[in-house]
């Protein structure tokens, strides 16, 4: 399963898209909230810009390629669920109507280290790492780095295994039948 394929597994008769990002499953809470929030890839520039610089390993570089950020399984206003984050050009100004596009990874991986921070679970900040070299993922427990809650062999069997399990929490309308932690792998929801 990829991150495209969760638009199908939802009520996808409210899904809708703009010129940054697909959004799935109205949620009916508030009235822009939407279970899925898919950005639109980047220019391939700007990936390469933030790859160098952050030394992504390949599968990254592939990651990139489909989309430029998320925002998965929310589960009410302060709990935005599965944060993934995206590519920005250094400098560039935002407008209005962009305010909420992905977080830029660069924030989050200020120091250089064996790993990549490339997302991270609302309930705590648990953040998700890809090993540069192994490119093995690992959750980590809030923001500190070791020791790892969850661990996966590479990026594809991470997106395999989490994305179902984050599907199995929610019915089709999107409503989610666990908490804010229950959404972290290891949490035992």
């Amino acid at each position: 399963m990829n991150i495209t394929d969760l638009f199908q597994r939802f009520d996808n008769s409210s899904n809708r898209e703009s010129g940054l990002a697909r959004f799935g499953t109205k949620l009916a809470w508030v009235e822009e909230a939407f279970l899925l929030t898919v950005y639109k890839p980047t220019a391939a520039s700007i990936i390469s810009e933030v790859g160098q610089e952050l030394a992504f390993p390949s599968s990254l570089y592939d990651w990139f390629g489909y989309h430029n950020g998320a925002t998965l399984f929310r589960t009410s206003l302060t709990c935005p669920g599965l944060r993934l984050f995206g590519c920005h050009s250094r400098g560039a100004s935002l407008k209005r109507e962009e305010a909420s596009i992905a977080i830029d990874i660069r924030t989050v991986n200020r120091k250089k280290r064996e790993i990549v921070a490339f997302g991270s679970y609302s309930y705590d900040g648990s953040l998700l790492l890809i090993d540069r070299k192994s490119e093995a993922v690992h959750c980590c427990y809030g923001r500190e780095v070791e020791p790892y809650r969850a661990s996966w062999p590479t990026l594809g069997q991470w997106m395999e295994c989490e994305l179902e399990r984050l599907c199995g929490l929610f019915q089709g309308d999107g409503t989610c039948m666990t908490d804010c932690q229950g959404l972290v792998p290891g949490s035992g929801a």
